[in-house]
């Protein structure tokens, strides 16, 4: 302890300064070390963890974009709602006489009464485009005045 009391006692004052700052720093720096020590396990549970919710959203990722790839190979649902804004589309709505379910939920019955050729030519095309299939078809001009009633059974392709 004397030798230590001596060295000290030896050095000029801007050494003693220099001493005194070098030993604060090393006590912060073990300080420093000693709290963050206990810290380490949690952080690499923490970067364990994380790193297993980024493989998670990576497969996430891939299985959304094999999802993508075949949903349109996937059938279309039935839609009457569907089947009704089409007509109001192509203005055919108020002639629609009955939609409903047909045989089960597999097809859609919708019945049009007053319908010229060319309206039915844009309802038939607008249901091929929306993934719809005419399964049956029945039109007919009942008074042979250009006015014709149309029975469609739609279907998914």
């Amino acid at each position: 302890m004397k030798r230590l009391h001596l060295f000290i006692e030896s050095l000029e004052e801007r050494e003693k300064y220099i001493f005194i700052v070098g030993i604060y720093a090393f006590i912060i720096i073990v300080g420093i070390f000693f709290i963050t020590f206990e810290m380490l396990p949690k952080i690499d549970k923490l970067e364990k963890r994380l790193e297993k919710e980024i493989n998670n959203y990576v497969q996430i990722q891939e299985v959304i974009h094999e999802y993508k790839i075949y949903k349109p190979l996937a059938k279309p649902e039935l839609s009457l709602s569907e089947i009704e804004e089409i007509a109001r589309k192509i203005n055919i709505k108020s002639n629609m006489i009955s939609i409903k379910p047909y045989q089960q939920g597999k097809f859609i019955e919708v019945s049009f009464e007053k319908l010229s050729g060319q309206q039915i030519y844009r309802f038939l095309r607008k249901i091929k485009e929306n993934g719809y299939i005419a399964e049956y078809i029945d039109i007919n001009d009942p008074k042979g005045n250009g006015k014709y009633t149309m029975r469609i059974i739609l279907g998914t392709q």
